[in-house]
Order: C-alpha cells, then sequence, then structure tokens
C-alpha cells in the first residue's frame, strides 16, 4: 500500500505545517526517544524552510506590484507619446529626418510577432477587474492563463478578442494571469508578466 503524503504542496500550508510540526514534536521528543539535539534540529530545520518560503513569497508580492505598476505606467504613457509623435507629423515644419532623429518612424521590418510580449494594465471595475491591453493592430485576440492559489501550472481559461478581458471578483485573493497574443488559430509571441489579483 502506497504512503499518504502528508507535506503539503502548497507554500503557505507548507509554512504552517512546519511552526505546527516545530512546536509539537519537543512534546512528544522524548517518549519517541528522541534527544534534545534532535529537537534543536527539527526547530532549527522547520524555522528555516518557514523563513525561506515567506522571503520568496514576499519577493514574490513585491516583483508582482511592481510589474502591474510598470504596465500601468507603460500603458498611460504610450498613450501620451503616441499622441505627442502624432502631431508632430502633422506640424508643417516636420520631415522625415526629424522623426528618424526622435525615433518615431517606424521601420518596417522592426515589429516580430514572434517576440511580441502582451502588456497587461490591471484596473478594477464595478463587477469585479478588468484586463487592459493594446492588439497593436496585428493580432487578433490573446490567450487568457489562469493559475489559482496552490497550483503549478497555468492553464488556458479562453481567448479574448477585444479588450478588456472582464473577471467578476474572484472567490479567493491570489489568482494569477498571464496573456499571449492570438493570430488565427495560433499562439504568437512571448508571454505577458503575471499578473496577480489581490481581494
Amino acid at each position: 500500500m502506497k504512503a499518504k503524503k502528508y507535506l503539503p504542496r502548497n507554500d503557505t500550508q507548507f509554512v504552517l505545517w512546519c511552526d505546527s510540526f516545530r512546536r509539537q514534536f519537543p512534546v512528544y521528543a522524548a517518549a519517541l526517544g528522541f534527544s534534545e539535539s534532535d529537537i534543536s534540529a527539527v526547530t532549527e530545520t522547520c524555522t528555516n524552510m518557514s523563513a525561506a518560503i515567506t522571503d520568496a513569497l514576499s519577493a514574490r508580492r513585491t516583483y508582482e506590484e511592481k510589474t502591474t505598476v510598470k504596465n500601468r505606467k507603460l500603458a498611460e504613457g504610450s498613450i501620451l507619446v503616441r499622441e505627442i509623435a502624432r502631431r508632430a507629423k502633422v506640424s508643417p515644419a516636420y520631415t522625415e529626418g526629424i522623426g528618424k532623429m526622435l525615433g518615431i518612424v517606424g521601420e518596417g521590418s522592426s515589429f516580430d510577432p514572434n517576440t511580441a510580449v502582451p502588456y497587461i494594465t490591471l484596473v478594477r471595475s464595478a463587477t469585479g477587474y478588468d484586463f487592459k491591453y493594446s492588439l497593436m493592430d496585428y493580432f487578433w485576440g490573446v490567450a487568457v492563463f489562469r493559475r489559482n492559489p496552490g497550483e503549478e501550472m497555468f492553464a488556458q481559461v479562453g481567448i479574448d478578442l477585444k479588450s478588456p478581458y472582464s473577471i467578476d471578483t474572484p472567490t479567493v485573493s491570489g489568482v494569477e494571469y498571464r496573456f499571449q497574443y492570438v493570430r488565427g488559430d495560433e499562439l504568437i509571441g512571448q508571454m505577458s508578466d503575471i499578473i496577480m489579483v489581490r481581494l
């Protein structure tokens, strides 16, 4: 008969398990034949594992928060920059030379769909959340991938053809989303950064 696994796979649950084991082990250690050095080893090991997981989760939250800010700034900034470029190009004084110096003349071969990454802006809506993105006048839509807390892999949950992609407020905090461009029946380009929905 195969032994049942007792160590949690979810990081948060593993921290709780470690803390409980660290506290309970000394109570039963002597009766089970363990020494003080065994108790010290268990205490140190569980403390170190809990601290490592907590540090990693904190770093992950910081990364996701900064990524969300970055995506919002890029999306908002791009709107302003494109408007300034448009106004510059209709000026009577505009020349292609000026455009090249400003870096606002597009090169036909500079856009590579295979390396394109969706920039996602997460906005709270009346009923949930909106994920805003641009199809860059080329892609047909985005594939939507989701990972619930405790899951290891992202799973595709749909394809969205027009921004924004809207969801109702999740029942749990920490649901993660990623997006990838779609053209025809094919996924194109690179996965977006991870966007976490925190309640």
